[in-house]
């Protein structure tokens, strides 16, 4: 399954794992239950970013600098 995509001008760039939700669960477990979160930075040249959220593509603007996911 795609986690996430980056096309950028220059290359396309996918992260994809099968077992996810499993590795993601193993470290809830080592983290604790708390809401955790990332900020992502895109530089020139990057067209568009999709990322699957709860079983959903999500398309981040272009545009943004700073998105919490």
């Amino acid at each position: 399954m795609d986690l996430l995509r980056i096309i950028h001008d220059d290359f396309t760039l996918t992260v994809e794992s099968t077992q996810f939700q499993r590795m993601w669960d193993k470290g809830l477990g080592f983290l604790g239950r708390e809401r955790p979160f990332s900020t992502y930075h895109w530089s020139e040249g990057v067209q568009k970013v999709v990322m699957m959220q709860e079983g959903a593509k999500r398309e981040i603007g272009k545009d943004a600098i700073d998105t919490p996911c």
